[in-house]
């Protein structure tokens, strides 16, 4: 209901996010950091979790940063290679590049 006594329509999400919305007579529920739960993290895990994404995005699409723009690294283009043989590629590389991954670990990640 508005000051005036109508009823309003609002969409959850945008309700939710207001800081100034609070459940009447209940208990305050637990907040979400406002910026996302990796700028929760210290810095050297989020350093993490950023540097993991990149990987993983390559895996998965064969493009580490915007998909669609350039042609993928040979070793990861989905059109030529199987899932399981790219994450394989991956941990070969990261592997060369001094991380302790294995494709099991790329798969998880």
């Amino acid at each position: 209901m508005t000051d005036e006594g109508t009823s309003a329509v609002v969409l959850l999400p945008y309700l939710f996010a207001d800081l100034s919305f609070d459940v009447e007579g209940g208990p305050t529920p637990g907040r979400v950091p406002r910026f996302g739960l990796l700028e929760a993290l210290p810095e050297q895990a989020r350093e993490r979790a950023v540097a993991w994404q990149r990987h993983v995005r390559e895996v998965e699409t064969g493009f580490p940063d915007a998909v669609g723009q350039g042609a993928p690294r040979e070793q990861f283009d989905p059109a030529t290679w199987s899932l399981a043989q790219r994450e394989r590629a991956k941990a070969e590389e990261l592997r060369a590049a001094g991380w302790a991954a294995s494709a099991a670990t790329v798969r998880r990640m």
